[in-house]
This record gives C-alpha cells, sequence and structure tokens, in this order.
C-alpha cells in the first residue's frame, strides 16, 4: 500500500529454496498467504506444516521458527500495526492467537487483494477494501476454537493428510475404533467442517502444487489430484479460490517484488 495506509501493508514476498529462519518475532500482526511452495513452522512445542493455498494468522511478537521447502515458498502478506492488530484481535476471535488454516474460505478474497496489488497503477481505496474482505473471512468457523480436539481425532486428521487423496472414512473411523458417523459429527463439531470439505480442500490444494511446481496437462492434474475430470477439476478450483485453474497458472508466473535468501 502506498505510504498514505501506513497502518496497513501488503506485500508478495519469495523465500528461498530450503531457507531456514531461526526462532523471531515481528512487531506488526501479518496474515500470510502461501501462494505457492511450502514450508514448516514452529511456536512453542507445536508445528504446521503449509503448502499452497495455506493462510497464517500470526499476532505482533509471536516467536517462530520457520523452514521453507526445496522449492521455497511465494507468498502475499498483510502486515497490521500494534494499533491495528489490537483493533482486529479486539472485534475478530480469530485474531487472537497463532493459526494457519489450509484451503478455508479466506483463499478467494486472499487472491483477490493479490490481483489488486498486481494492478498498475495500484488503487489504495481498492486495496484497503480488499485487506477488509480477507480479515472479514477469516473466521473459518463458529465452535469455540478454546476447545481442543481429543487425541484420537488428531491423530485421524493427520492420518487423513497423511494418507493422500485415496483414504477412505470407513477405514480411518475402523481404525481409530469408532462409527464413521460419530467420527464425521465429531470432525465438524471440533474443526468447524465436514469431513468432505476437508477431503475436498486437500485435493484443490494437491491441484495448486502441481499446477505451481510442473507442465502437466490440467486434465492429468485432475486424475492426479483425485478428481473425477478435468470439469470437476475446474467446479473445485474455483469454488475453493475463485479462479479457474487456468487463470491461477497464469496468475503465478510473474515474480514477487521482494525476495528472502
Amino acid at each position: 500500500m502506498s505510504p498514505a495506509h501506513p497502518r496497513v501493508r501488503v506485500r508478495e514476498v519469495s523465500y528461498g529454496p530450503s531457507l531456514v529462519q531461526p526462532r523471531h518475532a515481528h512487531e506488526e500482526t501479518t496474515i500470510t498467504l502461501v501462494v505457492t511452495g511450502s514450508l514448516r513452522e514452529t511456536v512453542g512445542r507445536t508445528q504446521e506444516v503449509a503448502r499452497a493455498l495455506s493462510i497464517v494468522v500470526k499476532p505482533g511478537d509471536t516467536e517462530h521458527a520457520d523452514q521453507f521447502g526445496e522449492r521455497g515458498a511465494r507468498t502475499v502478506q498483510i502486515g497490521l500495526t500494534a494499533k491495528e492488530g489490537a483493533a482486529l484481535r479486539e472485534w475478530e476471535p480469530a485474531a487472537r492467537q497463532w493459526r494457519w488454516t489450509h484451503a478455508g474460505p479466506a483463499v478467494p478474497a486472499f487472491l483477490r487483494l493479490l490481483t489488486f496489488l498486481r494492478a498498475t497503477p495500484h488503487d489504495d481505496l481498492l486495496l484497503e477494501a480488499g485487506v477488509a474482505d480477507v480479515l472479514s473471512s477469516l473466521r473459518e468457523h463458529a465452535h469455540d476454537a478454546r476447545r481442543e480436539p481429543p487425541v484420537w481425532l488428531r491423530r485421524v486428521r493427520e492420518e487423513m493428510d497423511d494418507r493422500g487423496l485415496g483414504v477412505r472414512v470407513r477405514d480411518i473411523a475402523a481404525a481409530a475404533g469408532v462409527h464413521p458417523v460419530y467420527l464425521a459429527r465429531q470432525f465438524r463439531h471440533y474443526f468447524g467442517f465436514s469431513v468432505v470439505a476437508h477431503l475436498q480442500r486437500r485435493r484443490v490444494t494437491r491441484a495448486a502444487e502441481l499446477i505451481a511446481s510442473s507442465s502437466m496437462p490440467l486434465s492429468t492434474i485432475a486424475f492426479e489430484a483425485g478428481f473425477a475430470d478435468q470439469s470437476h477439476l475446474t467446479r473445485s478450483f474455483r469454488s475453493g479460490t475463485g479462479m479457474t485453474p487456468g487463470s491461477y497458472a497464469g496468475f503465478i508466473r510473474s515474480r514477487p517484488a521482494v525476495a528472502i535468501r
């Protein structure tokens, strides 16, 4: 954003392959979308692995360490001054603690913001409205986020992520010793979205990774990401990102202005 709006900063940043950032903190509150690439972030004893379409909310002074993947990462970041960050936390519970979401509901708003940022010349009023749109989309669910899911359910989600796109819910439920209906109910209660929505997000994320890292045709990407066909990929990808796969492919080709090696 221009100097006329010093309270909020929006920028694109790329990080070099396998870059390691030791534990550190920023004064400003940041909300970051991973556009391509991956990273592992550690806060305290908790680690999160982020890939394309992951979003993190990081309140000011959150101590964190980052290990970037072998292809690095490209991001778009919103930075809020201490005053603006405090005001956001007062009104939005989703911004009160470090938190990653993956292919969540704020992705389309974030990608729209990036198109505003890349426009020439920048429209500061549109950027400001785009930031507000992203911030208003941060809350993923209405359940009490202070309640931690039980250990067995956390393991179920990890198993679903580790085993990839061909996982069967009934097999995961059997391994956990619960009925699939009970698993589905508890999953929605604690995570705020359904098992189906989670699996669909994983497919969209995988498609985004393949679009960014390969030259495969979209029909092949659809198969590799677990979609029935290219039309299914296009519908799901547009729903999750606000863009078609083809538009996304063209969108990520230009290089961001700031690079960290």
